[in-house]
């Protein structure tokens, strides 16, 4: 009698190696097979959705584009001496302008569904600021 191990088309590469043990005694009249199984999982990684600062915010409109600067200059008025090194530097100035455009611009919206209007979005962010009932 001859054993098999059945399995998809799929799955055929993880078999590495495949016996049959005639001689081990299970009380059957079949042969034990003995596989070695190599499975390899596919990880798949999260995506990182970064908001976007509404720059059109910014041309469009002359109050936030004044706002936001004099929130940078606030900002950079507090950073009289900045380090030697030129990539803390760097990274200090980034995070200066990221946080005034993050306070006075806002973010961009991400317009997915076309059956909902500014004017729900509007009302939503409202009833966001409310909070629970």
């Amino acid at each position: 009698m001859i054993d098999y191990v059945m399995i998809d088309q799929r799955w055929r590469s993880s078999f590495r190696d495949t016996r049959s043990f005639p001689s081990a005694s299970i009380g059957s009249d079949h042969s034990l097979v003995l596989s070695s199984v190599r499975l390899r999982f596919r990880v798949q990684q999260a995506k990182v959705v970064r908001a976007r600062i509404d720059i059109d915010k910014l041309i469009q409109e002359p109050s936030v584009r004044q706002e936001y600067q004099l929130a940078l200059s606030n900002r950079f008025a507090k950073l009289e001496c900045l380090p030697d090194d030129v990539n803390k530097a760097l990274e200090i100035v980034n995070d200066a302008v990221r946080g005034a455009a993050k306070d006075t611009i806002g973010f961009r919206r991400q317009k997915k569904k076309p059956w909902i209007s500014e004017e729900v979005l509007l009302l939503t962010d409202q009833r966001r600021e409310i909070g629970p009932r």
